[in-house]
């Protein structure tokens, strides 16, 4: 199950960095082991997704995939879901 989420509860940096990016929203799965975001380009108005993964090596998130020049809103939010699930698939067959 992916739901919206506050990016706050989560140890994510750098991805703010990015200043020509509007965050639109955060998602989690229920494990709250993979965490995406839907965000607005200021510059061309697209709208891309990204998705973070538990760091191997210690606390926080690491970026691992991502979706760019997406026209819509919801089009993103449904690319980003998807791969939250693709996501969640590959995780559980690693821990077989």
């Amino acid at each position: 199950m992916i739901e919206q989420v506050s990016k706050g509860d989560y140890d994510i940096r750098g991805f703010d960095r990015t200043t020509h990016l509007i965050e639109l929203a955060w998602y989690a799965t229920g494990d709250n082991k993979v965490v995406g975001v839907v965000a607005e380009s200021q510059e061309d108005h697209k709208f891309s997704w990204c998705i973070f993964t538990e760091n191997d090596s210690g606390p926080g998130f690491t970026g691992i995939d991502l979706g760019v020049s997406i026209d819509t809103e919801e089009d993103a939010t449904l690319e980003l879901h998807d791969a939250m699930a693709a996501e969640v698939e590959i995780q559980r067959l690693k821990s077989r």
